[in-house]
């Protein structure tokens, strides 16, 4: 009788084990169908910016402009060959004629100038003027204003003396 149990305790486990390996074997079937799938989707979205590749160079190319390519900058118009480039002049930084700029979306805070890098100070303080159209009788005034440390000192030294 116990020989009889164990049989049939084993037949039952072969069975579990069986259902089981049908059930595994129809999960990996499935698996390997979605991942056909998954392959067939990526070589057409392969294909497809294959193509948006290709429009976008044959578009650069109907530019009404030529485009030079410069191992240090990259690829840029030239100012002589781009319409709008060449109707600036030789002011690199202009104030264009359009619509003008509302000074409260962009914040523009004048450089502070402690007596270190005048070059730069002086640069980023003509955009200032330049962009803001600061009469030249108030640019020494305002600029006076944001003088620190030796800079100021200097400036009160030859406000004194003169």
């Amino acid at each position: 009788m116990a020989e009889g149990t164990c049989l049939r305790w084993l037949d039952e486990s072969v069975k579990v084990l069986g259902e089981k390996a049908n059930l595994h074997g129809d999960r990996l079937d499935s698996l390997q169908s979605s991942l056909s799938k998954l392959v067939l989707r990526v070589t057409a979205m392969d294909g497809k910016i294959e193509r948006v590749l290709h429009l976008s160079s044959a578009s650069l190319d109907l530019l009404p402009y030529p485009i030079i390519t410069s191992p240090a900058t990259g690829p840029h118009p030239t100012p002589d060959s781009h319409p709008i480039l060449s109707s600036l002049g030789t002011d690199p930084f202009p104030i264009l004629p359009t619509t003008p700029i509302q000074t409260r979306t962009i914040r523009l805070d004048f450089p502070r100038f402690d007596g270190v890098d005048p070059a730069g100070w002086i640069f980023k303080v003509e955009l200032f003027f330049n962009y803001h159209g600061t009469p030249d009788a108030q640019l020494l005034l305002v600029s006076s204003f944001h003088m620190d440390a030796p800079a100021l000192q200097w400036f009160q030294w030859m406000h004194c003396t003169t």
